[in-house]
C-alpha cells in the first residue's frame, strides 16, 4: 500500500486502478483512474492498523486517504452533490456537475468504511463526513427503487447481478444499524425477496 499510493497534493493520497474499464454506457476509463471505494478500504485498514500498533503513520495515512474522498471532484477529489447532499462517486472522471453514474453498493461501502475508521481512530471529523454520506444516501435511495420492489444496481439502470444481491442487502442493514434510519431497513426488507435462496441459506436473510 505504501509503495502504490499516489500523492495528489493538498494532503490527499489515493491508489489508482491500473487497468482499462469500459462502462456499460460506452465511456472508457484508462489508467490511472481513481475510486473512493478503493480509498475507503485503505482508510479502514489503516485505522485498524493504528488501533493494533498505535503507530501514528497509520492514522496519518487514513486521514490523507479520506481527504481524497471528501474533496469535491471539481477540486481533484471524489465527492459530488445532489440537491445539497454530499456523496462519493465510485468512478472519478470529469463529468460536471455530477457523475454520469452512481453505484449504490460502492457509495454505501464508502460511508460504512469511514464510519468504522472514525470509531477506531476517535476522529470526529471523519465521523461527520460519514454521517453526511449516510444522509445523502438515505435521501436518494428512491432513485434506485424498481417498481417491483427490487433495486437497480446503478443509476444507468442495470439489473442487480445475482452475486451482488446479498452483499447489497447486508450493506443496507449495516447502514440501518449505524444510522438508526429506518429507510435503510425498509429498502432492505423490500429487497429481501430478490436475494436468491442459495445466498440466504448460506449467509442468512
Amino acid at each position: 500500500i505504501e509503495k502504490a499510493k499516489v500523492d495528489l497534493g493538498d494532503g490527499r493520497i489515493s491508489w489508482p486502478y491500473k487497468f482499462d474499464w469500459t462502462m456499460n454506457w460506452g465511456i472508457k476509463l484508462t489508467p490511472p483512474w481513481y475510486s473512493p471505494y478503493a480509498n475507503s478500504q485503505v482508510v479502514e485498514l489503516s485505522a485498524l492498523m493504528f488501533k493494533l500498533t498505535g503507530e501514528d503513520k497509520y492514522r496519518a495515512m487514513a486521514q490523507a486517504a479520506t481527504r481524497f474522498i471528501t474533496t469535491p471532484m471539481s477540486k481533484g477529489g471524489a465527492e459530488y452533490t445532489i440537491d445539497g447532499f454530499r456523496l462519493p462517486a465510485e468512478y472519478v472522471y470529469a463529468a460536471p456537475p455530477m457523475p454520469n453514474v452512481r453505484v449504490l453498493d460502492g457509495e454505501l461501502g464508502v460511508a460504512i468504511a469511514l464510519y468504522n475508521a472514525a470509531r477506531l481512530l476517535g476522529d470526529s471529523e471523519m465521523l461527520r463526513q460519514s454521517t453526511a454520506y449516510f444522509a445523502g444516501l438515505a435521501m436518494n435511495l428512491e432513485g434506485y427503487l424498481k417498481e417491483d420492489g427490487g433495486l437497480w444496481f446503478a443509476s444507468y439502470i442495470e439489473n442487480m447481478p445475482e452475486g451482488y444481491g446479498w452483499p447489497m442487502w447486508a450493506l443496507l442493514q449495516n447502514a440501518a444499524i449505524i444510522t438508526k434510519d429506518r429507510r435503510f431497513t425498509e429498502y432492505a426488507r423490500r429487497f429481501t425477496p430478490f436475494v436468491t435462496q442459495r445466498w440466504c441459506e448460506q449467509y442468512g436473510c
